[in-house]
């Protein structure tokens, strides 16, 4: 079956399986994942923060760049498990 065949059979446009389904699943997912992500990575840079440092801005920009990748590989993976696409 190819690709064109695939995207104009109505079957695959209904249901729990459909494409619009599916695509409102995965913006869902990718939302969560980030608003989840942006609010550890928030936390853990305001929380090693200090202000007597000089250079607390610099290493608040890289904790949150660290937290930010850890904490959006770990929710992403969690979603994953969680829909069954990986088991």
């Amino acid at each position: 079956m190819s690709v064109w065949q695939w995207f104009t059979d109505p079957a695959n446009w209904t249901g729990p399986n459909g494409i619009p389904t599916r695509t409102l699943q995965h913006i869902w997912i990718s939302f969560a994942a980030m608003a989840i992500a942006a609010a550890a990575a928030t936390m853990i840079t305001f929380s090693t923060i200090s202000p007597r440092s000089a250079s607390s801005a610099a290493r608040a920009r890289a904790s949150m760049s660290c937290a930010w990748n850890q904490t959006m590989i770990a929710v992403i993976a969690v979603a994953f498990l969680r829909t069954g696409v990986v088991s």
